[in-house]
């Protein structure tokens, strides 16, 4: 059975996707990052770039924002609508495939990286940024406590991670050079927990594991999730919140 439901991230995102925009702050910031990779360590120009990542219309202004800001992008770009874990696109089609945070949603992340290797040109790059194991550590922290108060126990309800060794031994594995992964942590405050929760559904990064608990997010599941995270973590009135992203690169032989 696969890890995740992609027709419920696909449902989500549809439902989701006129607020985006004013809920996707991580992704404009990683994105930022992944631009400040690039630079680093290439100085070409890419005539042929595939950006993959839930489109909006923020995402449209950032890619024109590449464009003209970097030097680095220079032909114009179109957006597809398509599965991105089945790319149907001719071999070494691309000089730069940037993934920004959504690879954690890949079923079968060998078979992902094997196909963007093939995708890519020679000597084209790969960039991606995904969710790492630590990510929004203080909200797992007062579910898990949470949910052993109410019901003895602990439920899954995080989904396998790759953790930033990981990362550029996965590249390492099918072929790609000069492999590295970092990890970034981001701290953001937030007034109360249900804001942290807001925006969390408005950046599509709900539960879609095909193997959920049975133990449903009641009411007062919720309500003892909050009141344990201001108890854990709550200083000068307000809470905060660890995003941890992981980002790797890779070039093809």
């Amino acid at each position: 059975m696969t890890i995740f439901n992609r027709k419920l991230l696909r449902i989500n995102q549809a439902r989701i996707i006129n607020n985006f925009a004013d809920y996707n702050f991580i992704y404009h910031e990683i994105i930022s990052r992944i631009k400040e990779n690039i630079s680093l360590i290439s100085n070409k120009n890419f005539n042929s770039i595939l950006k993959l990542g839930i489109l909006d219309d923020y995402q449209l202004d950032l890619n024109a924002d590449l464009i003209i800001n970097t030097s680095l992008f220079k032909n114009k770009f179109c957006h597809i609508i398509c599965d991105d874990q089945h790319l149907a696109f001719k071999a070494s089609s691309f000089d730069l495939i940037i993934s920004n945070l959504n690879l954690q949603f890949i079923n079968d992340i060998d078979e992902f990286i094997k196909q963007i290797y093939y995708l890519l040109k020679k000597d084209g790059i790969f960039i991606a940024s995904f969710f790492g194991e630590e990510n929004l550590k203080e909200l797992n922290h007062a579910m898990q406590i949470s949910e052993n108060e109410i019901y003895g126990g602990v439920s899954p309800r995080l989904p396998p991670t790759i953790d930033v060794k990981s990362a550029a031994m996965l590249l390492q594995k099918y072929g790609f050079k000069n492999s590295t992964s970092t990890h970034e942590k981001l701290s953001v405050s937030y007034k109360n927990a249900k804001s942290l929760l807001k925006d969390i559904k408005y950046m599509s990064l709900g539960n879609i594991m095909n193997k959920k608990t049975n133990k449903f997010f009641t009411k007062t599941l919720l309500k003892k999730v909050i009141a344990n995270y201001h108890h854990l973590y709550e200083n000068n009135n307000q809470i905060n919140a660890t995003f941890e992203v992981i980002i790797m690169i890779g070039t093809k032989i």
